[in-house]
């Protein structure tokens, strides 16, 4: 039965033609329209959640792969966007830089001539072995050169100073003299060169170099770098996050597991008779560096403009960011 549609002024179906569509439509039971209020304030990024029946992690498995397979056919990422070319740009970057340093810090003892480099040991974000004598030289001074050890031997430091070496080494023994104490019983020694930096040092700068090269393969821009951290995981273990908006609680939970390795032992050191070793530092150091490279990208990563509005954001569990003012 072909029925005639009669269109309101504000593109509605009437009432008449409505309840033709529809038998049991009451006209009087019809909800009335509402004023809706103009919003005032600054707006602030809400995570709105479909409620739904709980579904097992093997459905909430398969149903991600699905998304994926549909999503990948029709040339979109899981996060909604078309590519993720800055991504992979900005974790490329970190993992080489990391990668410069780590390989450098093994590099550079190989290509000085043997014993150039002798025992260190100084400050910790300071320049100490710039010139032998000059500025910046703090850790060629009598005292410093005048090593005791914790069984209280003492032994006599040469002096050292990077401004005498060529460029690239120069380069990479000035900046671990800047970041590092060069601690010489805490750091490796190769081709009879004390290593740029400390064993710790170097799990961290591994670290970094690993972060940056997996978040280039599996993250993701969403929108906050809570969220773009949080992508590295696949959307099936993260639905019951964010079905129940925990996403704040899991970042910082995953971060802080990432730290607690270096913070024990670490702090134990410092507190206690315990005495790391050259073995447990690198151990612990890298996946504090890990985290930090997964952090540094993902704040470089994260960049609300490529989306035309929160919601379009792809996200765990259907849900859905939305931009609500709050009233004054």
């Amino acid at each position: 039965m072909r029925v005639a549609r009669r269109w309101s002024l504000s593109g509605s179906v009437s009432t008449e033609t409505t309840a033709k569509l529809n038998p049991r439509y009451n006209p009087m039971k019809a909800p009335a329209c509402k004023p809706v209020p103009k919003p005032t304030g600054s707006p602030s990024l809400v995570l709105m959640v479909r409620r739904g029946p709980f579904r097992t992690s093997i459905l909430a498995f398969v149903r991600a792969k699905l998304h994926q397979l549909r999503t990948g056919a029709s040339g979109m990422e899981k996060n909604g966007l078309a590519d993720r070319h800055r991504e992979r740009k900005v974790g490329r970057w970190v993992f080489g830089i990391s990668a410069f340093f780590f390989i450098s810090f093994f590099l550079t003892p190989f290509l000085l001539p043997t014993g150039s480099v002798p025992e260190l040991g100084a400050r910790a974000n300071a320049l100490d072995y710039a010139t032998e004598d000059g500025a910046f030289s703090g850790g060629n001074t009598p005292e410093a050169l005048r090593h005791v050890h914790d069984d209280d031997s003492i032994h006599q430091h040469e002096p050292f100073a990077w401004t005498e070496l060529d460029p690239y080494s120069g380069f990479i023994y000035m900046f671990g003299d800047l970041n590092c104490h060069n601690k010489h019983e805490r750091s490796w020694v190769l081709n009879e060169n004390q290593m740029p930096v400390c064993t710790r040092d170097v799990g961290i700068f591994f670290g970094l170099a690993m972060g940056g090269l997996v978040y280039s393969r599996f993250g993701y821009n969403r929108w906050t770098v809570r969220d773009s951290c949080l992508s590295l995981l696949p959307d099936a273990w993260l639905e019951g996050i964010y079905r129940t908006n925990r996403r704040t609680m899991a970042w910082i939970g995953l971060g802080s597991l990432l730290c607690i390795p270096l913070i024990l032992d670490g702090f134990t050191q410092l507190l206690t008779g315990y005495e790391s070793n050259n073995f447990t530092r690198p151990l612990t150091g890298a996946p504090f560096g890990f985290g930090i490279a997964i952090l540094t990208a993902a704040a470089y990563s994260a960049r609300p403009h490529f989306f035309k509005n929160a919601s379009e954001v792809v996200l765990p569990a259907n849900a859905k960011f939305e931009l609500q003012t709050e009233e004054e």
